[in-house]
């Protein structure tokens, strides 16, 4: 049986569903080395909760308990990856773009102070994007 080379698992990995390249993680330590960079190369993180009905309540009505719930799931992951790119050098070398996808209905940006920090530690950081979506009561909607 003939071994198939290193580039072209590289290549067949690259256009797996991220799914899959997730479960190349486990597989050996080639397949992992192969498949973390596709996978961290493009970083998503989310700071509050936007759904439909968000934009559909009146002005001071909060939110139901799950959600509050879900929200803080959600800033809690995001927290812990951008902590981990800014701790781990070799990780953040991997990340070539983070996008942030902000919710909130006021306008102090937590999430900006995280950046700081993250920002410079992800050394081959090619692109930076961020969406902010605020509830009717702001006006800023993307930048």
């Amino acid at each position: 049986m003939t071994r198939i080379p290193t580039e072209l698992w590289a290549q067949i990995i690259e256009f797996l569903p991220r799914a899959d390249q997730r479960t190349c993680l486990l597989v050996s330590r080639m397949f992992h080395d192969l498949a973390i960079s596709h996978l961290f190369a493009q970083v998503f993180v989310h700071f509050g909760l936007w759904t439909p009905q968000c934009d559909s309540r009146f002005p001071g009505e909060s939110m139901t308990t799950e959600e509050r719930e879900e929200m803080q799931r959600i800033n809690s992951i995001s927290w812990n990856v951008l902590r981990h790119i800014s701790r781990n050098p070799s990780f953040a070398s991997l990340v070539k773009k983070i996008t942030v996808r902000a919710y909130s209905a006021s306008e102090d940006s937590v999430w900006e102070q995280r950046m700081h920090y993250t920002l410079p530690a992800a050394t081959e950081l090619m692109l930076f994007a961020r969406a902010l979506r605020m509830s009717r009561r702001g006006t800023r909607s993307a930048s």
